[in-house]
């Protein structure tokens, strides 16, 4: 899909947390909880990119000898291309991309 990056932050887990401000055609990809919760931005959460903080994450090792290099700084605003797994997060209700696997500028 494709879309604007709206914001990136680095999460506890070592993941980044993104929202990606789809373009139109994508736009049915989002549930409310998107709507509402994320801005009408839908997440995209490049795994294993940063310092693993959270307790449960260092314990189960998730991060050891793996990590992604898909995002940079340099992309927040821009218009990219963006592919990896379409999933529901049943925690939040909410619709993204987890994990990516390829981040490009258009």
């Amino acid at each position: 899909m494709t879309g604007t990056i709206q914001s990136a932050r680095p999460e506890p887990d070592g993941d980044f947390h993104i929202r990606l401000r789809l373009d139109p055609q994508f736009r049915s990809m989002l549930t409310a909880k998107n709507r509402s919760g994320q801005q009408g931005a839908l997440v995209v959460e490049p795994i294993c990119m940063n310092p693993v903080k959270q307790k449960d994450t260092r314990a189960e090792h998730v991060c050891d000898g793996f990590s992604q290099q898909v995002y940079t700084p340099d992309m927040l605003g821009a218009h990219v291309r963006i592919t990896g797994a379409y999933v529901t997060d049943m925690e939040h209700g909410w619709n993204e991309i987890h994990p990516v696997t390829f981040i490009g500028i258009e």
